[in-house]
């Protein structure tokens, strides 16, 4: 058994390899009718358990050794190390003294001492030799990343059981790996840079590391990517060295910033924004003007990026049916009420929550993609920085998709609501706004003044007119509710007010209808969104058109016709 697995070691590149030949090993001796109960076949099973072991290191560097499968009834294929029968452990043992390959004794000695079925001076001397055995791989075993995990769990092992001597001997295999890698296939950068990162953090590591990492920056100049993360290290190596670290944190900004230089497509945008990150994170105020300066200097012209349109037929009886409620009213009130009623153009949270997330499963490699919102200005607005980013991406865009095709229908109800009712005049609308308590008799009247503007066709003056309203609304329907948070926030900023983002989250704590919320932060507030009201309040909409200053009007005419107490 011990030549089989030997054999299958050195006819195998990877450690999958390995693994696969274990599999053939054991489907051939079932298919030969071998009794599960001989002792091959347990030898034979116990070796495949241990060669599928997933071995992973965690940001301290110590050594992580989890089951390759967890099955949906919680079962592990195969069981936890520390969960494994003590006769499997000991199948381990009888391997790896009778196998030679470093490889097969260096995973089964790090699995024995994992089980902890080894303890005192034998488990430290099993720890000592399973060390030599990770020293020896990378001279045998010609997979690069293997050679990596290898050395690196005997680095987490001689750090485990306090082995300077052998931490030393391990300290020199890996910069002599690092070394020969950057040396002879420099584009091999997951090898030197997984060494290294393992050794900076390390005490008494030999000074050759720094004289790598200068190499690493020469050898990795014109990947940004690369070049950030060498200079990283560099500052872990001069920490406590202030004038070294300024110097390094201006070459990692000043990296970015030529990289940007370099490309002529949306990537400069994303290199600019990294530029101006690690200058915030600096604080050398000069670097971070420079950075954010030369952001500022970005033009849509210079990303390069291309528009595409799109549409949709709508037959007119389909229109006709959506506004009905609009254009049958009895009375013009009715009218407007059946308006502010209309449900919230982005559709159901709940159902579109679960279309997102449908999609992602089906299409699973679209949210491997880092996503980067860009506003009216050119310049990033929003970029999904964690998973929870991503989802609220996503689903801001599939409510925008139906926001695309329903703000017409939305505009519709207002162009057909003339034909159907006398237009109201601006006392009337004044009147009819100030129902409720929130909406004060000088905000009543703006909203019928926007209204009136935009039945005169100046749709534009009409968003204007009830933009900044809504913002007010939406703080009066606080106040009635007494929000301590709102009140808490104001007063501890003086002069300041809160934005309208976080208003609408207060309303959804105080009961506004999930949809309602989606609907009303999207559209207005949602960098991930349309983000329409902070576009326009900042001067970067050149023309409001008709659906959306129909979608401005309703999101207004809803939260005036909200009940002014909890809501």
């Amino acid at each position: 058994m011990a030549r089989l697995l030997q054999e299958a070691e050195e006819s195998a590149e990877i450690l999958y390899s390995i693994e696969s030949a274990c599999r053939s090993l054991v489907q051939k001796a079932e298919e030969d009718g071998t009794p599960k109960e001989a002792v091959g076949i347990l030898l034979l099973q116990a070796a495949q358990d241990a060669i599928s072991y997933r071995v992973s290191f965690d940001e301290g560097g110590r050594c992580a050794i989890d089951p390759y499968l967890q099955l949906a009834d919680g079962e592990y294929l195969p069981p936890k190390v520390d969960l494994q029968p003590a006769e499997v452990v000991e199948r381990w043992g009888t391997l790896r003294g009778a196998i030679t390959s470093p490889v097969w004794r260096s995973r089964l000695g790090l699995l024995q001492v994992a089980s902890g079925r080894v303890s005192g001076k034998e488990k430290v001397d099993l720890a000592a030799s399973t060390i030599e055995n990770f020293l020896a791989v990378p001279s045998t075993h010609s997979q690069g990343l293997d050679r990596v995990d290898a050395l690196r769990a005997a680095l987490s092992l001689s750090r485990q059981f306090g082995l300077n001597d052998a931490r030393g001997a391990v300290y020199k295999a890996m910069l002599d790996l690092a070394r020969a890698t950057l040396d002879t296939e420099p584009s091999a950068a997951g090898i030197v840079l997984r060494l290294t990162h393992a050794l900076v953090g390390e005490p008494a590591v030999p000074a050759e590391i720094d004289a790598l990492l200068v190499d690493a920056r020469v050898a990795y100049a014109g990947d940004p990517h690369r070049t950030d993360d060498v200079i990283e290290q560099q500052m872990m190596r001069a920490a406590g060295d202030a004038a070294r670290v300024a110097d390094l944190w201006r070459e990692r900004v000043q990296a970015w910033l030529d990289a940007a230089e370099a490309c002529g497509d949306a990537r400069r945008a994303h290199f600019l924004q990294v530029a101006v990150e690690h200058a915030n994170r600096s604080g050398d105020r000069a670097l971070r003007q420079e950075a954010t300066a030369r952001l500022q200097k970005l033009t849509l012209e210079d990303l390069g990026l291309q528009g595409v349109e799109y549409g949709m037929v709508m037959r007119g009886e389909d229109i006709a049916l959506a506004v009905r409620p609009v254009t049958d009213a009895p009375t013009w009130s009715d009218g407007l009420n059946a308006f502010a009623t209309m449900p919230p153009p982005t559709g159901d949270a709940d159902k579109n929550r679960q279309t997102v997330e449908e999609h992602a499963k089906q299409f699973v490699l679209s949210r491997l993609f880092p996503v980067t919102q860009f506003g009216s200005d050119g310049l990033p607005r929003w970029h999904a920085a964690t998973d929870e980013d991503r989802r609220e991406y996503d689903l801001a865009q599939h409510e925008t998709f139906h926001l695309q095709f329903q703000r017409r229908i939305v505009a519709e109800a207002l162009l057909r609501f003339p034909a159907h009712h006398s237009l109201p005049t601006e006392q009337e609308l004044t009147a009819y706004f100030a129902q409720q308590r929130h909406v004060e008799l000088p905000l009543a009247a703006a909203l019928g003044r926007g209204f009136l503007r935009w039945w005169a066709g100046d749709y534009e003056g009409a968003a204007f007119t009830v933009a900044p309203r809504i913002e007010a609304l939406a703080r009066n329907l606080l106040l009635c509710v007494n929000a301590p948070l709102y009140r808490l926030q104001r007063e501890r900023s003086p002069g300041q007010y809160p934005g309208l983002g976080f208003l609408l989250d207060q309303l959804r704590q105080f009961g506004l209808p999930e949809s309602l919320y989606r609907y009303l932060f999207t559209f207005l507030a949602n960098s991930a969104g349309m983000n329409v009201r902070n576009e326009l309040a900042h001067g970067f909409m050149d023309n409001c058109d008709l659906g959306s200053s129909a979608v401005l009007l309703h999101c207004a005419a809803v939260l005036a016709r909200l009940q002014s107490g909890p809501v």
